[in-house]
């Protein structure tokens, strides 16, 4: 009996020590990915930001950061690669050799709308310039004009689901009062307060 109790013990002990390490690790876990979403979000925010000011001084031309361009996906002629409301991050294009076939670009239309679509076909023109037939993976027929050169604003490297939104809300009115303005309101009163808290501790 009493060797069945200490088994007992040694065994709830164990599930105890199991629960703790798990609920240890469960909570690093959720530490980690909050301080990514952190990072990304506040990536976002900077980008977003940058881009505002980017598009302010240079119209008509896609913004740069560091030569990587963002821009928020809005529609679904690139599914399933590429959903609506993703964040696609491209690369300037230094040199025209490495946009070959099945290369993902983004350029701009002559109605001055950026467009990210897969190159399904390069010519090669008399005078040894390129064009480049691109085609949505979700459309049936390929693009209506092909691409020139200095249309082409980059070459897709990354794609974050779902940021998008976060990048088209950052740049909206409501999004810049939310995210810029009241923090930085609220920062600028706490900092108030530490200062005037402690002029008061001194005088004391």
């Amino acid at each position: 009996m009493e060797m069945e109790n200490v088994q007992a013990i040694k065994h709830n002990k164990w599930v105890i020590n199991i629960k703790k390490r798990l609920f240890m690790a469960l909570s690093y876990i959720g530490k980690l990915g909050r301080i990514v979403f952190c990072a990304i979000l506040i990536f976002i925010i900077i980008t977003s930001c940058i881009t505002m000011l980017d598009s302010a001084t240079h119209p008509g031309k896609m913004p740069s950061v560091f030569g990587y361009k963002s821009m928020s996906v809005l529609t679904g002629s690139m599914r399933p690669k590429i959903n609506p409301g993703d964040l696609v991050i491209d690369n300037s294009i230094k040199n025209l050799d490495s946009v070959k076939l099945d290369a993902i670009v983004t350029y701009r239309n002559k109605e001055n709308v950026f467009i990210t679509h897969r190159v399904i076909k390069i010519n090669t023109n008399s005078d040894g310039t390129k064009t480049y037939v691109t085609k949505g993976d979700a459309n049936p027929i390929a693009d209506v004009e092909p691409v020139t050169q200095n249309q082409l604003e980059g070459i897709l490297v990354a794609r974050i689901p779902y940021m998008g939104y976060v990048g088209m809300f950052v740049k909206s009115g409501i999004g810049v009062m939310l995210l810029i303005v009241i923090p930085i309101i609220i920062m600028t009163g706490i900092e108030i307060k530490n200062y005037f808290k402690k002029s008061r501790n001194t005088s004391t």
